[in-house]
């Protein structure tokens, strides 16, 4: 069980990049050892290489569907028969996007047509830096979504402040140690509080507590990426503090 996770929730640009390194010790404690905001690709890395488990908020790849269009198009008969209606999410979203949008009721964002591939390409480069091929977790480093991370734990996000979020998420894990420091930047800065978010939820994908992915898209995930969200199903304490 790995004692350390890193979160990144990850932008374009530095400026809106946050980071958050957890530690956890016995007996339900746990700290927040580093918080940072405007954080770079070579500080990823180096968090990273301190981390037993990664989780980064970005996609880590594009839908099959979208690959199958760009390199053969749409049918001839495409618009007659309303093709692109009917293909819009094999060509949009990605498996992990339709099972998550099933589970939570919430769509993630699109990366194969929204300005979240930005950070998707971002993303790539540091996958590739960090040796990722298996894009499904299988390797250490897992995709997250803080937003979907909270409604799991019924955690209104809907016009809900940093502040009232921070204060939900602290009561769910009193374990967790937070500097003063810490804690108003928690309150403040979203980013942060999304890093912290992706760190717990990277704790629960390495526990083996997040969803699991289903058989017959064990493949597709490889290559598309999974969105690794807590399995409220799982043993009480895993994807927590407990050793």
């Amino acid at each position: 069980m790995p004692r350390s996770a890193l979160g990144i929730d990850l932008a374009s640009r530095n400026v809106r990049t946050a980071a958050a390194l957890l530690t956890r010790g016995g007996n339900g404690s746990g700290s927040v050892e580093i918080l940072e905001v405007d954080v770079s690709d070579q500080r990823i890395l180096e968090l990273s290489g301190r981390a037993d488990a990664t989780g980064i908020d970005a996609p880590f790849g594009w839908p099959d569907g979208l690959r199958r269009f760009l390199d053969h198009g749409p049918p001839a008969d495409g618009v007659e028969r309303g093709w692109f209606d009917g293909a819009r999410n094999e060509v949009f979203l990605r498996a992990t996007d339709r099972f998550v949008w099933q589970k939570i009721g919430k769509k993630p964002l699109v990366v194969a047509a929204d300005l979240i591939a930005y950070p998707a390409l971002r993303c790539a480069g540091l996958l590739a830096a960090l040796g990722i091929t298996d894009r499904s977790g299988a390797d250490g480093v897992f995709e997250v979504y803080p937003a979907a991370t909270l409604i799991q734990w019924a955690i209104p996000i809907r016009r809900a402040a940093s502040a009232q979020l921070a204060a939900a998420v602290v009561d769910r894990f009193p374990g967790l140690e937070i500097t003063n420091e810490q804690k108003a930047l928690l309150e403040s800065n979203r980013d942060a509080l999304d890093a912290v978010v992706a760190a717990l939820s990277t704790l629960a994908a390495a526990d083996g507590a997040s969803c699991p992915i289903p058989e017959e898209l064990r493949d597709r995930a490889r290559r598309e990426g999974w969105i690794h969200i807590p399995d409220l199903r799982a043993p009480a304490g895993l994807g927590a503090w407990s050793e």
